[in-house]
């Protein structure tokens, strides 16, 4: 037996035990086996076909049991095929393919912002390029336009895209103005408007403006037809009341004079009266009868006026005393009044705060300085006041210890007290030169003192509440070293 391997002609003899010879002859043809080629293993991308082509041949029969040249292959696997030729000879051949993830890059459908918006492709290991030119993985679009990204995976060459369209809508603006202070007869409209907008406001209104005529912190929250918001805040302040009082209408005597008080602190004064009476002061001096008034504009800018009627009369008051005029510190300096005809009442401003209601009073000044010294003397009908001035003097050691403490001196810079009027609450501000303490007394009006304190500070800032005093009116005193403010005003 022989095995061919080469085409050719073949012959046997053979010889059997009869020694008879038998020939043969065959001629053996040799066929080459096919040759396929898949091409080895490959990768590719998911969405991305692979076309495995096992060449021209008679006959193909693949692992999926098709028989086609080609097989178009869209998923991870081992793919094998075997061919046959004319011949009826076979081959095979089998490539792995494997399909790697795409990128992840997916904006969502087409959408509008406001002001701006953020757009990501964020992928691990992964590569981007925008039609912006940007290659981050995340961009900021503030204009409107069509945005695509391209992603690459670096390692593997996989790439994705997406394109969305942007439309960007500004916020609409809104200015409330700054906070806000106004008088108790005044209002304030507070205006939002804007073209197409929806307006909230946090008192409940949905108006594109409101009026404000009360104390408060006012917000709008609006949107516009494009959905975009925005918010403004304002606080206003409604200041209380002001009330200016003269008081009532008095009498004049003969020879007498009187000073009329503004009740408002720090205001600006404009008086005018009969015979072309006019000043600007706090107060006003009347020496005869005849109608007065006062308009007065507080530090806010509110108004508020005033009339009070002086009646002559043929009675008469006259104040007078006797003093040293110039003292050293310590000493008593006794006040000898000789204000004429009696009877009447005393009352008595030292110059320091002090407030007494004697008729012959005594007192001691501890501070050097130029002291107002006031004594009003009334009866039934008539008022009368005198005004001198005592000169304090150090004593000679006393002037050397000056000059070592001269910074320990203080002095009242500013003082306001409201609301004035009051119902017995209120408020006192007090401004200082530099740190110190403040000694606080306040007098009724005939002197008695009904109230006092020590404050300390700088910008001090006290709340009062005297609900139990009488009616009336009251003076508010201040002593800093050597100086001394007096703020009447009236409990109603």
């Amino acid at each position: 037996t022989i095995t061919p391997t080469t085409s050719s002609i073949y012959s046997v003899s053979i010889t059997d035990q009869n020694n008879c010879v038998g020939v043969d002859t065959i001629a053996v043809i040799i066929n080459s086996s096919p040759i396929v080629s898949l091409g080895g293993n490959q990768q590719s991308c998911i969405g991305l076909p692979v076309t495995l082509d096992a060449g021209t041949h008679t006959g193909y029969l693949w692992n999926d049991n098709s028989i086609s040249q080609t097989l178009l292959v869209n998923g991870t696997g081992m793919y094998v095929v075997e061919i046959v030729n004319t011949f009826g000879c076979t081959a095979k051949d089998s490539a792995e393919i494997t399909f790697n993830p795409l990128p992840v890059v997916s904006f969502g459908p087409d959408a509008s912002f406001c002001d701006s918006t953020i757009l990501s492709a964020t992928n691990a290991g992964v590569t981007y390029l925008w039609n912006t030119t940007s290659t981050d993985s995340i961009i900021t679009i503030s204009n409107t336009g069509n945005y695509s990204c391209t992603a690459t995976i670096g390692n593997t060459g996989c790439m994705a895209s997406d394109t969305i369209s942007i439309i960007i809508n500004n916020s609409p603006t809104i200015d409330l103005g700054t906070d806000t202070t106004l008088c108790s007869y005044n209002s304030i409209d507070l205006d939002a408007t804007i073209v197409g907008g929806n307006y909230v406001w946090n008192t409940g209104a949905t108006t594109n403006t409101i009026t404000v005529n009360s104390t408060g912190f006012y917000q709008v929250d609006i949107t516009d037809g494009n959905g975009c918001g925005v918010s403004d805040s304002v606080n206003v302040i409604v200041n209380p009341v002001l009330i200016e009082n003269l008081g009532t209408d008095f009498v004049l005597c003969l020879g007498a004079d009187a000073r009329v008080y503004s009740t408002v602190s720090n205001g600006t004064y404009v008086w005018g009266g009969t015979n072309g009476v006019t000043g600007s002061n706090s107060f006003i001096d009347i020496d005869t009868a005849g109608t007065f008034w006062l308009d007065v504009r507080d530090v806010f800018g509110c108004v508020s006026s005033d009339t009070i009627k002086v009646i002559p009369s043929t009675s008469s008051l006259y104040a007078q005393f006797l003093m040293q005029n110039t003292v050293n510190i310590g000493d008593t300096v006794a006040f000898i009044n000789l204000s004429f005809p009696r009877p009447y009442d005393s009352y008595w401003e030292m110059g320091d705060g002090l407030i007494l209601t004697d008729s012959m009073p005594k007192h001691v000044y501890f501070a050097p300085g130029d002291y107002e010294i006031l004594l009003a003397v009334t009866n039934s009908q008539c008022t009368d006041t005198l005004r001198k001035t005592l000169t304090v003097e150090p004593l000679k050691i006393q002037q050397q210890q000056t000059e070592l403490t001269e910074g320990l001196y203080n002095e009242i810079v500013n003082a306001i007290l409201y609301p004035n009027p009051n119902k017995g609450d209120f408020s006192v501000e007090i401004q200082l030169e530099k740190e110190g303490s403040a000694n606080i007394r306040v007098f009724n009006i005939i002197g008695e003192l009904v109230y006092s304190e020590e404050l300390k500070g700088q910008e001090i800032i006290k709340k009062y509440s005297f609900e139990k005093l009488n009616p009336g009116m009251y003076l508010y005193t201040i002593q800093v070293g050597k100086q001394s403010k007096t703020i009447k005003f009236i409990k109603l």
